[in-house]
């Protein structure tokens, strides 16, 4: 098991947020702005490096509906690396400003906004909808 420091909240913001001196609005901003200085890709590939290119994961000792950085981490790293960041054994959660939220009706298609399809495109949307419903159909017959 390797400790990946540089995504180690400072000693500074840590405390301050434990002594509840900031709230956790105030740090995710200054999270991510530590973040920020890093690149993810660069990231991605010294921990591919040490875990000998085995499938890494990320650890820490929060409970899982808790607030934690970890989840801030992997947020980070999925929107600036493309990757997806699987939570083990929690299939039907999501991240969200630090904390693993069950979603409410899990989708086959959780990343379309069906209404926001229909406003900008309704014919194209209405073409992919039956080509999604087609293959749906095809797939579980």
């Amino acid at each position: 098991m390797f400790e990946y420091k540089a995504l180690a909240p400072n000693f500074r913001l840590l405390d301050n947020f434990k002594k509840k001196k900031i709230s956790e609005e105030k740090f995710i901003i200054e999270y991510n702005d530590m973040l920020s200085e890093l690149n993810a890709n660069n990231v991605l590939e010294h921990i591919n490096s040490l875990t000998a290119d085995t499938e890494p994961v990320l650890m820490c000792n929060c409970a899982k509906t808790k607030f934690c950085h970890r989840h801030l981490v992997a947020e980070w790293l999925e929107s600036n690396t493309g990757i997806i960041i699987k939570e083990l054994n929690y299939p039907d959660y999501i991240r969200k400003n630090g904390y693993l939220i069950k979603q409410k009706s899990p989708s086959l298609f959780p990343e379309w906004n069906f209404e926001k399809e229909m406003d900008s495109n309704p014919e194209q949307t209405i073409l992919l909808t039956i080509i999604a419903i087609s293959q749906f159909n095809y797939l579980f017959s």
